[in-house]
């Protein structure tokens, strides 16, 4: 089978059995796209796609030779950009045993995360009742959430330009003891 293929300078290149072949022999002995290019007098791309249309003759390499680490029936988180939460993916198409699997590891997961969230105080408490949306918060106000859900919601107490307010300054970078 003979495959033609068009090179910038106008030139048709013809793909023999014999050529294949020895492009195949290249590839597998571990010479790059780059290098097998110049031989034949044809683009890097020439013989990618060569080695697409033949996966037989020519062995993977890199990361598709490993193959996708990831398991096929475990949904992704992916952002809602309506809401700006996270939402879980539909799990149409997997089994019982995934599911309960799934469920299990989010909210592993989602417990984890709430363990990491700093305990909330009486100032935030106090702030509360003057707290703002992100997107009603100015430059020079605090930018501390002080609710775990929607509407999140900030301390928007002045900062002077910085990003938070003193007392959630001291609880965003605590000062390390013995320096």
């Amino acid at each position: 089978m003979n495959i033609n293929v068009k090179e910038p300078s106008g030139i048709i290149f013809r793909w023999t059995e014999e050529l294949t072949l020895k492009a195949a022999d290249l590839w597998n002995d571990g010479k790059t796209a780059s290098q097998i290019a110049p031989i034949f007098g044809v683009s890097r791309n020439a013989i990618v796609g060569l080695a697409h249309r033949k996966p037989k003759l020519f062995k993977k390499k890199g990361n598709a030779a490993k193959g996708n680490n990831k398991p096929h029936n475990v949904p992704a988180i992916k952002p809602n950009r309506n809401t700006g939460f996270f939402e879980r993916p539909k799990r149409d198409g997997m089994t019982v045993t995934a599911k309960k699997k799934a469920v299990k590891r989010e909210a592993e997961e989602d417990a984890l995360i709430i363990e990491a969230l700093p305990e909330p105080t009486s100032y935030d408490a106090e702030r509360l009742v003057v707290a703002k949306e992100l997107h009603e918060l100015g430059r020079c106000e605090c930018h501390w959430p002080l609710n775990q859900g929607g509407p999140f919601l900030f301390c928007s107490a002045e900062t002077g330009g910085k990003t938070y307010c003193a007392p959630h300054a001291s609880r965003a970078m605590p000062k390390r003891e013995g320096i």
